[in-house]
């Protein structure tokens, strides 16, 4: 009886090379990745070892072949369906016992029945070892279940994660139940409360009675409205999202488009230049990155994403922009900015842009276009303080000016003194200040003072200006000069 199996499956074999149907056999996959899975500073590998570290799954991806988003447990939606669950739930590090944390994974044998061959999966990870912990998520592109090799066609290889095929990065935020914070937790219990008083049955033995449960049922209402105002001002608060745009393509440091269309939508295209969307540090001002590109001077990542990243409408063909959104987003009135690199990741890029600052506000949507951002030139890994452009400047001058170091034509200039109210004209750039400065002396040191009536901006496209002295100081000589800043 124990050679019956065996007796089958070469009966099996023999019949297939004959391309005639067989009964379905188990496939033993050999899943892993060869370039790392990243966090969602799109840096630091995910972690792991032998026997735990950040989540993975397999995920049908169901009929209408792509990545539907996480519920807000981080759980699959829409028609996907978890392929390997339970104890078969992966993790980074998972069988790799002398390469740990190092965002690889893999994995043998994972099985399922040859019938499944042609599927469409994918792969979705996390930044944390359980779904509870996670607050970001990535996904690999569309790949298809490989069918079995071998002489018993029971054996198969998949390398999810090659580099060149999408952005491997922990970038898509899991949305969250609203939990009041410990300063509303009165308020909150007040809710509880008020809803069991309301629930609760006085009995009217006698008039005395209804006074009682009269008063008690007002308190429970007022304690209910006080409540869901909370949790209501709460959500409001902490669930809108911050819109972030690109309405224009971003150019390279030799004026080419950026690349745009993500593989994880299931196109062809390479991953577009990494975006990062910034909070700046207790000064309130936006930092230069390390020379290694990662954020410094306390300022902090909070989003990532990528050119390309279209809302999910079509990315394939919408390339070279962004319309994406994160949250929640910081506390009105905090500052961001953004950076965006010349590659899918820092360490492959090579050139990054920066815009000015945006102040959140909960509603406005907050474009890099018109912010500043226009191209990646400024050279990753050199001071820049310190290295010279070929027009004389600065690459930290070049940047303030928001002008192409490379370019000798687009400098700062001025057309110079016109009109009886001494007017000075130039072209502005976009996310930049402007204002006149006005000194009686060259001589005197720090004798530059703003004419604070003529500042301007930021400025949200290029544009000619003017910038008028509107009461000239009663002098024989004055001397003016325009300063700009970048927000």
């Amino acid at each position: 009886m124990k050679q019956i199996p065996i007796i089958l499956i070469v009966v099996c074999t023999l019949l297939i090379g004959a391309v005639t149907p067989c009964v379905a056999v188990l496939i033993n996959l050999d899943l892993y990745n060869s370039e790392p899975l990243l966090d969602s500073d799109a840096l630091t590998p995910l972690q792991g070892n032998t026997s735990a570290g950040d989540l993975v799954e397999v995920i049908m991806a169901g009929a209408n072949g792509q990545p539907d988003a996480t519920d807000q447990y981080g759980n699959p939606t829409g028609d996907d369906t978890l392929l390997f669950s339970g104890d078969l739930r992966l993790h980074i590090g998972y069988g790799v016992p002398f390469n740990p944390d190092q965002g690889l994974l893999d994995v043998l044998p994972l099985q399922y029945n040859s019938s499944l061959v042609s599927s469409n999966i994918f792969v979705r990870f996390f930044n944390a070892p359980t779904l509870g912990a996670a607050t970001y998520y990535g996904n690999s592109s569309i790949w298809q279940l490989p069918a079995g090799t071998g002489p018993l066609l029971d054996q198969a290889l998949l390398d999810f994660a090659p580099s060149s095929d999408y952005a491997h990065v922990a970038n898509q935020p899991i949305s969250f139940t609203v939990i009041p914070e410990p300063s509303n937790l009165l308020l909150f219990a007040m809710m509880i409360f008020g809803i069991r008083l309301w629930q609760k049955r006085v009995k009217i033995d006698s008039p005395k009675a209804k006074p009682v449960d009269t008063h008690m049922r007002n308190w429970a209402g007022l304690a209910v409205a006080l409540g869901w105002l909370m949790v209501a001002s709460h959500a409001e608060a902490q669930l809108t999202p911050q819109d972030i745009q690109i309405a224009t393509p971003i150019l390279d440091h030799a004026g080419s488009t950026l690349p745009g269309s993500l593989t994880n939508f299931g196109c062809t295209n390479a991953p577009g230049g990494l975006v990062q969307i910034l909070q700046v540090g207790s000064n309130s001002v936006a930092h230069l990155p390390n020379l290694d590109g990662t954020a410094s001077g306390g300022d902090t990542v909070l989003f990532t994403t990528f050119i390309g990243d279209y809302n999910g409408l079509n990315p394939c063909a919408t390339g070279h922009q962004l319309d994406t959104s994160f949250t929640p987003h910081p506390a009105n009135g905090t500052k961001i900015y953004a950076r965006v690199f010349d590659a899918a990741t820092i360490g492959a890029a090579g050139y990054w842009g920066q815009s000015a600052t945006f102040s959140v506000n909960g509603t406005t949507v907050f474009d890099l276009n018109t912010s500043g951002l226009k191209a990646t030139t400024m050279p990753k890994g050199i001071d820049l303080t310190i290295a010279v452009t070929p027009k004389g400047l600065t690459y930290y001058e070049e940047l303030i000016a928001n002008t192409n170091p490379l370019d000798p034509n687009d400098r700062l200039a001025t057309g110079g003194l016109t009109g009886a109210n001494n007017q000075v004209s130039l072209t502005g750039h976009v996310g930049r200040v402007y204002t006149l400065q006005r000194t009686t002396d060259l001589a005197v040191t720090n004798g530059w003072a703003d004419i604070a009536s003529t500042t301007t901006g930021p400025l949200n496209a290029d544009t000619d200006l003017i910038l008028t002295d509107p009461a000239p100081p009663a002098t024989l000589k004055a001397f003016y000069r325009v300063k700009v800043s970048m927000p």
